[in-house]
């Protein structure tokens, strides 16, 4: 078994998920706390590293100056990764979305150090939806009958709870 797929395993029996996997497209989709769709993405695996990315929609930018004064705090986040603990904050010009990013590389036993650093990325996610909403910005009214564009999917696109592939956590 891969690394990737061994601490995906591991974190589903800790989570008490059951037997969690990478879909053939390397994804798998959590939903923690009912409101945070994180994908967990298998980029590398070898004997020597496994590289694991972790996505997840913060939410809609905002619009006016609070615009600007939210980017300038971004900004002084991601540097250095000082205020999102080792994750980046970018926008997703596509659809207006500022969504949170880590790439982890882990070595040969180090599932721990894949905890930690999923339960940091939830902490300080958690901290700029709050900072989010201080400036406008979060989730906008969705129309009646959306469903998941796919991976990194945001909770405005979910109207019943998670689709088929989703595991909530």
């Amino acid at each position: 078994m891969a690394k990737a797929d061994e601490v995906l395993k591991e974190l589903g029996e800790r989570l008490k998920l059951g037997d969690l996997k990478f879909q053939d497209n390397g994804y798998c989709t959590l939903v923690f706390d009912n409101e945070h769709i994180v994908d967990i993405i298998k980029e590398e695996d070898d004997k020597d590293k496994t590289i694991i990315k972790i996505v997840c929609p913060i939410g809609d930018a905002p619009t006016g100056i609070e615009r600007l004064e939210l980017y300038r705090q971004m900004m002084e986040g991601n540097l250095f990764a000082q205020g999102t603990g080792g994750a980046a904050i970018y926008l997703d010009t596509d659809i207006d979305e500022l969504m949170m990013y880590d790439r982890l590389v882990i070595g040969c036993t180090e599932y721990q150090a894949f905890e930690t650093a999923l339960e940091a990325f939830l902490n300080h996610l958690e901290t700029w939806k709050e900072k989010l909403k201080e400036y406008g910005g979060g989730e906008k009214e969705k129309p009646a009958g959306m469903t998941p564009k796919g991976p990194v999917s945001s909770p405005k696109n979910m109207d019943d709870g998670p689709p088929e592939g989703f595991m909530k956590v």
